[in-house]
């Protein structure tokens, strides 16, 4: 099992610290963490997988640093979004 503080730690350590994505039950553990532990003003939470993508890529666009976004169940329009390496992306599945 994944120790979740060193996982973002490390994520904090190499991408600049952007978090953007959507609750859900399946990640509670990882979305509960970056509230706790993450600045307000580094992290996202947004309705819906568009939106995550957008203010992902975005991110990237404006600063150029590696966003970490988290969705359930990307579709391909999602995950077409990172195939020039711009995101980092956690989705879970159930």
């Amino acid at each position: 099992m994944i120790n979740t503080q060193e996982f973002f730690q490390d994520l904090v350590k190499s991408n600049g610290g952007f978090f953007v994505g959507v609750l859900d039950s399946l990640m509670q553990k990882n979305c509960l963490y970056i509230m706790d532990n993450i600045k307000s003003k580094n992290y996202n939470i947004t309705a819906n997988q568009g939106n995550v993508s957008a203010l992902g890529i975005g991110c990237h666009l404006s600063i150029g640093k590696l966003p970490f976004m988290y969705m359930q169940k990307p579709n391909k329009k999602v995950s077409c979004a990172d195939g020039d390496g711009s995101t980092l992306m956690l989705s879970g599945s159930r």
